[in-house]
């Protein structure tokens, strides 16, 4: 009864005094602890790390760096210190990077969580390494107090420190128990080679001591190494390729080491038959690029047979295959690459050389999964060395294929130029395919840019002085290149070099032969393709001044707009308003009224890419032009259209006006100009009642009547834009319009003694 009773009196203090924390309850602070966040902005949190693991669990206590120095405290909850109960305290700490290891030291207060309170260092700064490594303090000083422990973090702008598993317990009185394997486990075959060993954790271990060997017993692989308190162990470099290694993994702590720990065995997996040069498998040629005969290959066990140079990567892993040429050039391709190593990767590397085993010279190296190898000699046998492209851990599967090129184009050459039609419009309507597989340098890319090592020719007949060059449905390598050259082959002339794959050319000459040479901006690349050779509208009637179509002075709007387009249009003048952009201009013409005021605008045409204008305005005759006033835009941010208000003009003035497209805005097309006066209106407004000849019913559906019709000679009927649509002589006074489409018409009546009156009416 007595012993049944200390137990239940000492099991509240068990469980009182011994506990453990690894932040996994949340992302806010456990109850009873503490920061004091007293550096920059960023200070202790709780939550995932930014890298790699937690050290148990997912949630470690975390600490990101600042610009100023870090003076921030992360404060275990209290300890109530008992002797052989809770007076050891331990966790992990780590850096986040290598390169950015940071500071810390432990401290311990015996009164309070405030940082004045921790004056006794347990341990002094030093730098958190890059893995989870356990920290161990005895509290058997302080059996009997309440106290608290601190990470204090001391650094400037390093990365992020972490914190994880707090262990309050007593110091084990018995060795720790034994360690189980469990990868590799015991007798296992076909083990990857990467040497990386792993085991369960035992309770009351503070470590583990690693013995490896190639025999029973043996410690010619690693002699009795304390791997600290981990649970898992990488031997250094890689092992050898099918050998049968032996492993004991033995726990110790303060009491000693475990005792009778069973050894394992281990084989590793066989070296491939093709690790050596001189056991590389033969591969089939394939007469095309299709792959139809590919061999399977595997760099997991292989190793390394010679060094990486002149190629890159880590070669610790080389197989060999061969091929013999059936072409002077043939292409070798991995494909369905899958990672086989312990550190998941797919950068495969292969190297092409010429010679026998052990004498050889690189030909190729490639880390793209396929490379072209050029300049071969048919019938001679080339060997490909392929790796994993980084060193221990890392290992492919793959398939590799060798396929032959095709023969070069028939217009490989200048000589062999393929002829285009020269299409009468922009629409492309007959294009002509191209590949570049296979082609070969014809000459230098001078005056031009890029690596022609793949040139094509075409030819075409200039049916008119400026025709389009236009490269579409491009395929393989998009970034395409292509020169116009005038001049017979051997002896030609460069016209235009173009990056874009559409160009303008200006110049030419109707009737004489042009050639285009297109070819991949980059070395080692091809592509596919189609051609095309447009020929642009030609100039509209007012392209230039000359040309001017006058406008019809309107009292709004509506009423003085015509549609025009600048299609086919050049750029022959410049405006003082973003010059730099005013292109494809055309020309108008009004004459100024008797106000002495006009307005010129522009407008939109549904559907037409002409979306943005520059305007001026001109006096003077063609060839002699002062310009008065320009616009850009009628308003900056909703309307890119143009707008100029003349005042004070002479009356009987011409005025020019140029219109120009907003170079990067858009593109050509049809566009509303107009002329108009709004002051007109009032004129028009008072002539109505001059003669006090009335018109009804306005609206009208078929029939307008006319009050009093003795004294009109005739009558014409005008839409909006100034357009006459019908003339009556002589009329009666009734007037039969039901021919007209719905809107406002115009009503002009001459009367016998020579004056007019204008009406308006509306259609129904």
């Amino acid at each position: 009864m007595k012993k049944l009773l200390l137990f239940i009196l000492t099991l509240p203090i068990l469980c009182f005094g011994q506990w453990t924390e690894n932040f996994d309850a949340g992302t806010t602070m456990p109850a009873g602890w503490a920061v004091i966040n007293n550096g920059g902005a960023n200070g202790w949190v709780f939550g995932t790390p930014g890298a790699g693991t937690a050290q148990s669990g997912s949630n470690v206590a975390r600490l990101t760096y600042n610009a100023t120095a870090h003076d921030d405290y992360l404060i275990t909850k209290a300890i109530t210190v008992t002797a052989g109960l809770s007076d050891r305290i331990s966790f992990f700490v780590r850096s986040r990077d290598s390169s950015f290891l940071e500071n810390y030291e432990v401290l311990l207060s015996t009164t309070n969580q405030t940082a004045t309170a921790f004056t006794t260092v347990l341990q002094a700064t030093q730098k958190a390494p890059a893995v989870w490594t356990q920290k161990t303090f005895s509290l058997s000083s302080y059996v009997g107090q309440t106290v608290y422990v601190a990470i204090h973090a001391t650094d400037t702008d390093q990365w992020q420190l972490y914190a994880d598993t707090f262990v309050v317990d007593s110091a084990p009185t018995t060795v720790p128990s034994c360690a189980t394997l469990t990868a590799p486990t015991n007798g296992a075959t076909g083990v990857n080679p990467d040497g990386v060993l792993s085991w369960n954790s035992v309770a009351g271990a503070a470590g583990y001591k690693i013995k490896v060997g190639t025999t029973s017993g043996g410690t010619d692989i690693v002699n009795n190494v304390d791997a600290g308190n981990v649970t898992s162990y990488n031997i250094a470099g890689t092992l050898n390729s099918g050998t049968t290694y032996y492993v004991t993994v033995t726990p110790y702590n303060g009491i000693g080491d475990a005792a009778g720990c069973s050894q394992i065995s281990f084989t590793t997996i066989p070296a491939p038959a093709n690790d050596n040069c001189s056991g590389a498998i033969a591969l089939t040629v394939n007469p095309d690029l299709n792959c139809a005969s590919v061999a399977s290959g595997n760099t997991l066990g292989a190793t390394q047979s010679m060094a990486a140079t002149p190629c890159n990567g880590t070669s610790d892993d080389d197989v060999w295959y061969s091929f013999v040429a059936t072409a002077a050039s043939h292409v070798i391709t991995l494909s369905n690459v899958v990672s086989t190593g312990t550190v998941s990767s797919t950068d495969t590397y292969f190297q092409v050389l010429s010679g026998v085993c052990g004498s050889q010279t690189s030909v190729l190296c490639s880390d793209p999964l396929s490379g072209t190898a050029t300049g071969l000699t048919v019938g001679e046998t080339y060997y490909v060395r392929v790796y994993s492209y980084s060193g221990e851990g890392y290992a492919q599967s793959f398939n590799i294929c060798v396929g032959t090129l095709p023969p070069p184009p028939a217009n490989d050459n200048c000589s062999g130029a393929i002829a285009l039609t020269v299409n009468p419009d922009l629409n492309c309507g007959s294009t002509t395919a191209g590949n570049t597989v296979s082609a070969t340098q014809s000459m230098a890319a001078t005056p031009c840019n890029g690596t022609p090592d793949d040139d094509i020719w075409y030819s075409f007949v200039a049916t008119s002085a400026s025709h389009v060059v236009t490269l579409s449905n491009v395929s393989g390598s998009t970034d395409m290149y292509f020169q116009v050259l005038s001049g017979a082959c051997g002896s030609q002339t460069s016209i235009v070099c173009s990056d874009p794959n559409s160009a303008t050319l200006t110049g030419l000459t109707p009737g004489q032969t042009y050639y285009i040479r297109v070819y991949t901006y980059s070395s080692g690349n091809n592509a596919s393709f189609t051609i095309c050779i447009g020929t642009p509208p030609p100039p509209p009637a007012n392209d230039e001044c000359s040309g001017a179509i006058a406008l019809t002075l309107g009292t709004d709007f509506a009423s003085g707009a015509i549609s025009s387009t600048n299609a086919g249009a050049t750029t022959n003048i410049t405006s003082t308003c973003a010059s730099s952009n005013s292109v494809n201009n055309t020309w108008y013409s009004v004459v100024v009224p008797a106000s002495g005021n006009v307005t010129i605008e522009t407008g939109a045409v549904t559907g037409s890419q002409f979306t943005d204008s520059i305007l001026a305005a001109y006096s003077g005759a063609c060839g002699s032009l002062t310009q008065i006033s320009c616009n850009d835009d009628i308003t900056t941010t909703t309307n890119l259209y143009s707008r100029v208000s003349l005042t004070g003009r002479t009356p009987g003035e011409t005025i020019y006006i140029s219109v120009w497209r907003y170079s990067t805005a858009g593109g050509d097309g049809p566009i509303q100009v107009s002329a108009y006066d709004a002051g007109s209106l009032a004129t028009i407004e008072i002539t109505e009642t001059k003669n006090n000849i009335k018109i009804y019913p306005n609206p009208f559906a078929e029939v307008l009547n006319m009050s009093d019709v003795s004294k009109v000679k005739s009558v014409s009927v005008t839409d909006m834009a100034g357009r006459v649509l019908k003339f009556v002589e002589a009329p009666s006074s009734v007037l039969y319009l039901g021919e007209l489409t719905p809107g406002m018409y115009v009503l002009t009546l001459q009367m016998k003694d020579g004056s007019k009156q204008v009406l308006k009416a509306v259609k129904k």
